[in-house]
């Protein structure tokens, strides 16, 4: 899967976009976000899972915090903490599911999760969020 920061999208929160259609890496992400979910891990960083790699190094330190802040840059640039509680991560969690499907079961889909995670680096409501700012 591949991990990536648009700038130029949304202005209330950073804009990142998990994409790929491997049902196995996608099995790697939702097992690491459990792990914030269930107590066992504290952090994990995305662009360190295996069969994930970064796009301009874009780079994603998952954290399970006291509170909900979502994504955040930062002060380096494209390095961000997404932060949640263990219980939002547990939801994230039961979100990233219908990525976990084999590709052949499975059409493109997205969730907007603060990140989006996607099959596909352009499908029509992602291209929507970014204003056209997405090439193929």
């Amino acid at each position: 899967m591949r991990i990536e920061y648009f700038a130029e999208g949304a202005t209330e929160c950073p804009l990142i976009l998990i994409y790929g259609d491997s049902c196995i890496e996608a099995n790697v992400l939702r097992q690491a976000v459990n792990n914030l979910a269930n107590g066992t891990k504290i952090s994990f960083a995305l662009h360190d899972l295996p069969g994930f790699e970064t796009i301009d190094q874009c780079q994603v330190l998952a954290l399970a915090g006291l509170e909900d802040t979502g994504a955040r840059e930062t002060d380096l640039s494209n390095i961000f903490e997404w932060t949640l509680r263990p219980e939002s991560w547990a939801h994230v969690a039961d979100m990233i599911d219908p990525f976990c499907a084999s590709v052949g079961e499975t059409k493109t889909a997205y969730m907007r999760i603060t990140p989006i995670i996607s099959t596909l680096r352009r499908c029509p409501a992602l291209h929507r969020l970014v204003k056209g700012h997405i090439s193929a």
